[in-house]
């Protein structure tokens, strides 16, 4: 496995966090086992040594009092490892570790994506919110499609009703389109660049890093290829709001 595929693997497993439960649990879910077991074999393949030791004694310690410390260690560790791997990825392929509340470093990453796009930018989050457009579709060059896909029931009050005034402000120098789909269909949040290049956001735009890290990166080639190909016909097939 070379790097930007261990990348990838690594940024996949940031954005798909389990839920770990609390100290008063007394077993440990099986699709958190099988999170933590993957990050472990990532890891000590490409000889982690103390990470992966570290991520075995944390998650033998998930049960009893001492949880919460052992999932911060889980936590570091992942963070640690992608941090280091990143380092030696070409500037193109790599991506953002944001820490809790940098609102500005938020956007800085956002911005630097979303600034790649010369035609269109496809924001996919099931929980789409006022945000978006108030922080991050502006950030996107003049002229360039801004299409927002969301589930269905799960938008934020504030989103069509501020979709509508962007397109009553901006009309054809900002085109914009609001799309829902089966939340079913929903299972990432994403910018995907020109119908080419997909790069995974680990939560929603409604509250990226403001209470707990962040990442943003570059899906990896074969990742991106079918990650494009099924938002885009998503997007295709959605539910169209009227944006006047």
């Amino acid at each position: 496995m070379d790097d930007e595929a261990l990348y990838a693997h690594l940024k996949q497993l940031a954005a798909n966090v389990p839920q770990f439960g609390n100290r008063a649990q007394t077993f440990i879910a099986p699709e958190t086992r099988e999170w933590i077991a993957k990050l472990h074999a990532l890891l000590d393949h490409r000889r982690f040594g103390t990470a992966a030791i570290e991520i075995s004694v944390s998650s033998d310690g998930l049960v009893g009092a001492l949880h919460d410390r052992n999932v911060e260690a889980i936590m570091n560790a992942l963070y640690r490892a992608i941090a280091k791997v990143e380092l030696s990825l070409p500037a193109s392929a790599q991506g953002a570790f944001i820490a809790a509340g940098n609102a500005f470093d938020a956007a800085a990453a956002a911005a630097r994506i979303l600034q790649e796009a010369k035609a269109r930018a496809l924001i996919v989050d099931p929980y789409l919110g006022a945000k978006v457009l108030e922080t991050y579709a502006l950030l996107a060059s003049e002229g360039v499609t801004i299409d927002l896909l969301a589930a269905k029931g799960r938008v934020k009050a504030a989103l069509e009703p501020l979709a509508r005034a962007w397109v009553k402000q901006h009309g054809a120098s900002r085109p914009l389109r609001l799309r829902l789909a089966d939340p079913r269909l929903l299972h990432d949040r994403l910018i995907i660049v020109d119908d080419r290049d997909a790069w995974d956001v680990s939560q929603s735009f409604e509250d990226l890093a403001s209470r707990a890290p962040a990442t943003l990166g570059k899906a990896h080639a074969d990742h991106a290829t079918l990650k494009v190909a099924s938002y885009c016909e998503t997007f295709t097939d959605a539910e169209q709001v009227d944006l006047g």
